[in-house]
C-alpha cells in the first residue's frame, strides 16, 4: 500500500549542481526526503504548521527542496553563456526572420505570450515531428535538451531546428550569408565571436549548403564540395549562433509562482505568502510529495529530475520516433556538436565526461525526459507527443495507466487510486506553479540592437 503522508518512500532530489552526479541516466537511489537545512534555506517556521497547517517535518523538507533558488544550469561549453553581448545577439537572432528562407523564426513555435510554448502537437493541429513544443522558461536548468536528450546543450540544440527542412528548413551556409549581410546582425556576431569567413568568396562558400541527413541532396552535394577547413569554418558559425541564443535563453528563468511565495512565507512566517495556496492546492502538494508520489520525477527546484522515463504508452503510428532515449544515444554521441566536439569550449570538462559514460539500456526504449512542471498550466498539450488536452487527462493516465511497448513502464510510476476531488487537488497544485510574466524587455527583439 502506498506509504502515509509522514513517512514518503521517494527519492531524494539530486545534487544542486546535477552535471557534477554519478553516472547519468542511473536510476535515482531510494532515500529518506531531505534535510530542510541541506539547501541553505534556514529553518521553516515551525509556527506556521503548528497555526493549523498540519505540514509533517518530511513534508516540510520536501518544500524547502522544491523551492530552492533556480538557476541556470553551469555551463562551459559555452564560453560566451552568461556573456550580455552575447545575449543581446542571441535576442535578436531569436526573433529575426533573417536566418532562414522563410518567414519562420525561432518564434514561431516558441510564443512569448505562452511561456515561449505553442499549442502544437501532431494530432492535427500542425505539430512539429511528432512532438509537444516544450517552453523555454526555465529551460537552461535542464542537462539535457529535447524529448529524448539527444543534445547535450542549449547551443547544440538550436542548430537542430535551424536547419530541420520541416522547422526553419535553413542551412548553415545560408545563415553564414544572413549574417554577413545584415547591417545590424553581422558586425554584433564579430563582435562577440571575431570575423566571419570570407563569405564573399563564392567559390569556396556556395550559398548554400549543410551536412544534414535529412536535407535535400542538393544541399548536402554543395557541403560535399567544400574543402574541410571551410566546412569547419561553416560549422563554427551555426555553433557560435547556437551559443548565443543559449545566451538569451539563460535569460529566461521564472520561480515565483504561488507555491514558492508559500515556501517562502513558511520560512518567513509571513501571513499573505502563507495564504497563497488555496485550501485544495495545498491538500495538492501534500498530495504530490506523498501519496501520489509525483517527487519520484519531479524533484529538483525545476520540478524535473532531468531524466528519462517510459510512461508505458503505445506510440502514435505516426511517431518516426517511439525508441525516446534509447534511440537518441548514437545520434548525441556521432553529433559534432556535442560537449566533446571539437566546437564545444570545454571538450574534456565535466559535460563531455558524461557521453564516456552514456549508453542505450533496457530501460531508454521508449524512455521520454522528465518535464518542468513550473508554468505547466500555461503549456497544454500534455506528454512528448502532446496527446492530452487537460491536466486532468495527464493527471488520470499517470497515476492509472496502461503499459504498452516500446519498453516497460517505469517502475517509479506505480498505479494509484484517486478521487476525483484528489484529481482535481493535484490540479489545483499545478495550476499554483505558474510564475509571473518575464519582463518585457526580454519578451521581443532588443530595444537597443544586438
Amino acid at each position: 500500500s502506498p506509504p502515509d503522508l509522514g513517512a514518503p518512500d521517494l527519492a531524494a532530489p539530486p545534487d544542486a549542481e546535477p552535471l557534477d552526479a554519478e553516472p547519468l541516466d542511473a536510476e535515482p537511489p531510494d532515500a529518506e526526503p531531505p534535510d530542510a537545512l541541506a539547501l541553505d534555506q534556514g529553518p521553516l517556521d515551525a509556527s506556521a504548521a503548528a497555526a493549523g497547517l498540519g505540514l509533517t517535518e518530511a513534508e516540510q523538507a520536501w518544500i524547502a527542496a522544491l523551492s530552492a533558488p533556480l538557476a541556470p544550469s553551469h555551463d562551459p561549453t559555452n564560453r560566451v553563456a552568461d556573456d550580455p553581448a552575447a545575449a543581446r545577439l542571441g535576442q535578436a537572432l531569436f526573433f529575426s526572420d533573417r536566418l532562414g528562407p522563410s518567414i519562420i523564426n525561432c518564434a514561431f513555435c516558441h510564443v512569448s505570450a505562452t511561456v515561449f510554448s505553442h499549442q502544437l502537437t501532431y494530432d492535427g493541429l500542425g505539430g512539429l515531428h511528432n512532438r509537444s513544443v516544450p517552453s523555454l522558461v526555465n529551460a537552461a536548468v535542464q542537462p539535457w535538451f529535447f524529448w529524448d536528450g539527444r543534445a547535450d546543450s542549449a547551443w547544440s540544440q538550436a542548430a537542430t531546428p535551424l536547419e530541420d527542412p520541416e522547422e526553419m528548413a535553413s542551412d548553415r551556409l545560408f545563415i553564414a550569408h544572413a549574417l554577413a549581410g545584415d547591417a545590424m546582425l553581422g558586425p554584433a556576431y564579430e563582435a562577440v565571436f571575431g570575423e566571419l569567413p570570407p563569405l564573399d568568396q563564392a567559390a569556396r562558400f556556395p550559398a548554400r549548403a549543410t551536412p544534414r541527413a535529412n536535407a535535400t541532396p542538393a544541399l548536402q552535394q554543395a557541403w560535399a564540395s567544400m574543402a574541410p577547413a571551410d566546412q569547419h569554418a561553416a560549422t563554427e558559425v551555426i555553433a557560435n549562433v547556437g551559443k548565443a541564443l543559449a545566451a538569451y535563453e539563460r535569460r529566461l528563468v521564472r520561480a515565483d509562482s504561488a507555491f514558492d511565495r508559500f515556501a517562502r512565507g513558511l520560512r518567513t512566517g509571513d501571513a499573505d505568502d502563507l495564504a497563497s495556496l488555496s485550501e485544495a492546492a495545498l491538500q495538492g502538494l501534500r498530495l504530490f510529495i506523498g501519496r501520489a508520489q509525483c517527487v519520484n520525477c519531479h524533484n529538483t527546484p525545476a520540478f524535473s529530475d532531468g531524466q528519462f522515463h517510459n510512461l508505458g504508452q503505445r506510440p502514435y503510428g505516426s511517431d518516426l520516433a517511439p525508441r525516446g532515449r534509447a534511440g537518441a544515444v548514437a545520434e548525441l554521441l556521432a553529433d559534432p556538436l556535442n560537449a566533446a566536439g571539437e566546437f564545444s569550449d570545454d571538450p574534456q570538462g565535466v559535460r563531455a565526461q558524461r557521453l564516456t559514460v552514456l549508453a542505450e539500456t533496457p530501460e531508454s526504449e521508449g524512455a521520454f525526459r522528465t518535464p518542468t512542471l513550473r508554468n505547466v498550466a500555461r503549456t497544454l498539450p500534455y506528454g512528448h507527443d502532446g496527446r492530452y488536452r487537460t491536466l486532468e487527462q495527464m493527471v488520470h493516465y499517470k497515476l492509472a495507466p496502461g503499459s504498452d511497448p516500446p519498453g516497460e513502464r517505469d517502475p517509479l510510476l506505480q498505479p494509484l487510486d484517486l478521487d476525483e476531488a484528489e484529481v482535481a487537488a493535484l490540479v489545483a497544485f499545478l495550476n499554483a506553479l505558474t510564475s509571473s510574466d518575464l519582463p518585457a524587455e526580454l519578451l521581443g527583439p532588443p530595444a537597443e540592437g544586438p
